[in-house]
């Protein structure tokens, strides 16, 4: 037996499984580190009151869909961070304890027409942030109003948003 056909079978099978790692970690997802937080941006940076915002029904909802697929098995919300451009959630256990699915798209906005039925002149584009988070009677929604805004700028509204009031 010539030590050619091994030399050559023992190439092919190096080969081989070079080939085939190669081609897995080409075509594996990269998925992100264990302790990274779901969350999900806009292409681009828009306002408040800009059709792609996420304060927006439609929006926030495409958004909390990424954010469920994000999300590992068993895993709820503790909290959740909303501004126009970016949805962060915090998540384990504890907290508001909600899924993704359990937040109404509409809540943002409708909590802000509670705030402009306050006060005229505020609307979606004044909205710095809201905060999803536990409260004393459970998950309610908290609203920083933009700095350039008079005070009140802070609001408190129940889970739901049926409820809107300053402080916070």
């Amino acid at each position: 037996m010539s030590p050619v056909s091994v030399i050559t079978h023992l190439l092919a099978v190096a080969l081989g499984v070079w080939g085939g790692l190669w081609l897995i970690g080409g075509v594996a997802p990269d998925l992100p580190d264990a302790d990274t937080a779901p969350a999900v941006e806009t292409p681009v940076e828009v306002g408040g009151d800009d059709p792609d915002s996420l304060l927006r029904p439609g929006p926030l909802a495409a958004a909390l869909d990424q954010l469920s697929d994000q999300m590992a098995a068993g895993e709820v919300i503790v909290s959740l961070e909303l501004r126009p451009e970016s949805l962060d959630a915090e998540t384990g256990t504890g907290g508001v304890a909600l899924q993704p699915v359990d937040i109404s798209p509409e809540i943002p906005e409708r909590i802000v027409n509670s705030i402009a039925a306050q006060r005229e002149t505020v609307d979606l584009d004044d909205v710095g942030f809201m905060l999803l988070r536990e409260g004393d009677a459970g998950p309610e929604w908290y609203v920083q109003l933009d700095l350039r805004i008079d005070p009140p700028r802070t609001y408190v509204a129940v889970a739901d948003g049926s409820s809107v009031t300053p402080g916070g």
